[in-house]
């Protein structure tokens, strides 16, 4: 009976850290958002042994083992309350999920079991203070039980890449293009996708899916008759884009650049151009070609340093950017081949930066055969990725919603884009996240950025404090609000955006920010 309670009740207590595990890409826990969360519910863990462990003192085992139940039922009530406002998505009960739980569920029975060996030995005086004290050990046990897991969950992750790789191999006349870059990937993908069909049958990675298991659930989902594979390349460590490089084998790239992104992982600015340089060095060991945004420092520079087959997009170069002059509706630019062609283009997308993703894009659909007129057309056809400088409009209210946008070359990009419409502007943003020891000095650099376009500033969660010192740094003189998290913020909505004509929502946040 003793194990039973313990089991239960460590399995409750563990189920904060499960879905919490879940969010952060099922690995330690890294930023502070996420460390916040883990603190609380070791707490409430460790309060809750406490009140049983004086229940079992003073009041007897009986009163305790009446009690448990309901500390099972807290800890149940604290995760849900808390992930309500922690996370962005909500967790999901999925097979890795179900199997992580299966692992706790060992763990904690193993700890009930020793409890209540432990509790006959002392000759069941102190049962209930026994059982008690499993609740403290619940967060061990989540971290226990996830390193148990982690050996099974490689096995099968290896089984789905043997199973991406044979699907590739199966199809030996496919073009796999790979795309990669600290922003503008999924942007690049979706314009390339559309430039490429017009001579093509082309598919595309789906939504964001640019890590293995992703791209795995890609290939899975691959039409038989497709031409050309065009799948987004992502990172969070150095040697991830070598291995999905290694799964899909691309014999074609694009880099759209390297900014300071995901630092907390990364390290430094050195490292994220060292993982991005990973699919060049593999074109070039394959023979491959790769296109680079060369108004882009860090792919400049990977351009002059690369050795396989290189093209470059940007001011000047196979495909040069001409005669640009953008407005709120969108922009007009000419682009030059290195053949002489022209693309006099028009588009719907917003600001500079869309327009050498176009660029970059562009250089890559022509060196594959689609002609400047071919490019022209698809062009005026294109629409903004979701939330990437989308923009939506709400009664008298112009909406950017750039919420999947999570570095400074991007957030420059948007403030930029921004500054070409007329009225009162206003911009909730929650920062740079994941900027590791780097993280208050890109805000605080953001907060003086977003002081020259912004007329209110909604200034969101644990990085506010340093935006707002960018803010009065730079002389700010428009409102500021502060709000503890995106709920919190969408509250002010209703009071503080009186008069605003266009509102940006800046920055994409992980899962579990």
């Amino acid at each position: 009976m003793i194990a039973a309670f313990c089991t239960l009740g460590m399995l409750a207590a563990a189920l904060p850290f499960f879905a919490l595990f879940q969010l952060s890409g099922y690995r330690a826990v890294r930023d502070r958002k996420a460390r916040k969360f883990a603190l609380s519910a070791e707490l409430s863990a460790l309060a809750a042994a406490a009140v049983g462990a004086l229940a079992a003192l003073f009041a007897g085992d009986l009163t305790y083992f009446a009690l448990a139940p309901f500390f099972a039922v807290f800890a149940v009530a604290l995760t849900v309350r808390a992930l309500k406002r922690f996370a962005k998505t909500p967790p999901r009960v999925t097979a890795r999920f179900v199997r992580l739980c299966a692992s706790g569920l060992f763990v904690c029975a193993a700890a009930g079991v020793a409890a209540e060996f432990a509790a006959r030995g002392a000759g069941m005086r102190w049962s209930g203070l026994f059982a008690a004290a499993t609740y403290a050990l619940a967060p061990a046990s989540a971290y226990v039980a996830l390193a148990l897991s982690l050996p099974g969950e490689r096995a099968i992750a290896a089984k789905y890449k043997r199973r991406c790789r044979r699907a590739l191999a199966a199809k030996p006349e496919l073009l796999t293009i790979a795309i990669t870059g600290s922003f503008g990937k999924t942007g690049v993908k979706t314009y390339l996708a559309a430039m490429l069909s017009s001579r093509y049958r082309v598919f595309a990675s789906p939504k964001s899916y640019n890590t293995p298991a992703g791209i795995c659930l890609s290939v899975a989902a691959m039409p038989k008759d497709a031409q050309i594979f065009i799948a987004e390349v992502g990172a969070r460590k150095r040697g991830d884009v070598a291995e999905i490089c290694k799964m899909i084998e691309p014999v074609y790239g694009l880099v759209t650049g390297v900014a300071e992104q995901h630092l907390e992982t990364f390290g430094s600015l050195e490292n994220v151009f060292a993982a991005k340089r990973e699919l060049p060095d593999h074109l070039a060991a394959h023979g491959g070609t790769c296109c680079f945004n060369t108004r882009n420092g860090g792919a400049a520079r990977m351009y002059r340093e690369c050795g396989c087959r290189a093209l470059s997009s940007g001011d000047c170069g196979d495909c040069a950017i001409e005669g640009v002059a953008l407005s709120a509706e969108g922009g007009a630019f000419t682009l030059v081949f290195c053949d002489g062609e022209r693309a006099e283009c028009r588009t719907r997308l917003l600001g500079r930066a869309n327009i050498e993703n176009v660029a970059l894009a562009a250089c890559a659909a022509h060196d594959l055969g689609v002609s400047a007129s071919e490019i022209t057309a698809a062009v005026a056809a294109l629409e903004p990725a979701p939330h990437r400088m989308q923009l939506i409009k709400s009664g008298a209210l112009t909406i950017i919603d750039d919420s999947y946008n999570a570095n400074p070359v991007g957030v420059k990009n948007a403030f930029d884009a921004l500054g070409l419409f007329e009225g009162k502007r206003a911009v909730a943003t929650q920062g740079i996240v994941e900027g590791g020891k780097e993280g208050a000095r890109l805000n605080f650099e953001l907060g003086r950025e977003l002081a020259a376009v912004a007329d209110v500033a909604i200034a969101i969660g644990p990085n506010a404090a340093d935006i707002e010192r960018g803010l009065a740094s730079a002389g700010y003189l428009g409102k500021l609000y502060a709000a503890r998290d995106l709920e919190d913020a969408k509250r002010l909505f209703a009071t503080v955006l009186d008069g605003v004509s266009v509102l940006l929502i800046q920055n994409d946040l992980p899962d579990n920010y």
